[in-house]
């Protein structure tokens, strides 16, 4: 596995003389689709249903994030940003949400059944985030909330660097039949689409001098 980073650049908080920058993390390759029952399990595919993709189980998205070494610096804000690329959502109405928990190691032999249900038994970081509904279009989806960022900050304050944020995405309630929210997954071929963690970076150094 191997961790993919993009530096968006630094900036200059106004009045504070601290420094921040941003580090855009893509999804591991190795994210899954995971089912309850174990019914299904997709692992190196372009995609995952969220919803239940089987009747009767509740199916998501296992998506982990390698936590990359921040340095001195420290977490200021945590978003996640997915693509809803189709659905088969019938008159499905339910909610998303999105549990955590950090893991170490993360890798395809881990079950994604034990991956999910240890994810479920974790935090609770994203509560009603997103409709699962035919009222949910398809396209770029970008949450944030203290929840999520106090998740990570508190994986760091614990050495998170280099393990996995682990971050299941699901629906809140069982559907009765297949109904689900499709999202691009790090496997799909338009890397535009790969789910991405953005992590907001300070330095408590003083700036630069002009």
């Amino acid at each position: 596995m191997k961790m993919s980073i993009v530096c968006a650049g630094m900036m200059l908080i106004a009045g504070q003389g601290v420094w921040a920058g941003e580090l855009a993390v893509k999804a591991d390759s190795l994210d899954q689709q995971w089912s309850v029952g174990g019914k299904s399990r997709w692992v190196k595919q372009k995609e995952s249903r969220i919803g239940s993709d089987v009747a009767n189980e509740v199916s998501g998205a296992v998506t982990p994030f390698e936590l990359p070494d921040l340095g001195e610096d420290a977490v200021s804000h945590v978003e996640l940003t997915f693509h809803v690329i189709g659905s088969n959502l019938g008159n499905l109405d339910n909610k998303l949400e999105i549990h955590a928990d950090l893991l170490a190691p993360y890798s395809e032999a881990v079950s994604s059944v034990a991956i999910s249900e240890k994810c479920l038994d974790g935090d609770m970081l994203l509560d009603n985030a997103v409709e699962i509904s035919t009222r949910t279009k398809k396209g770029e989806f970008t949450l944030s909330g203290e929840a999520l960022t106090a998740f990570v900050k508190r994986a760091y304050a614990d050495g998170g660097a280099g393990k996995y944020l682990v971050l299941t995405l699901v629906a809140d309630v069982p559907n009765h039949v297949a109904k689900y929210l499709t999202v691009a997954s790090a496997d799909h071929p338009d890397s535009a689409v790969h789910p991405v963690l953005k992590i907001v970076t300070k330095a408590l150094a003083p700036a630069p001098a002009e």
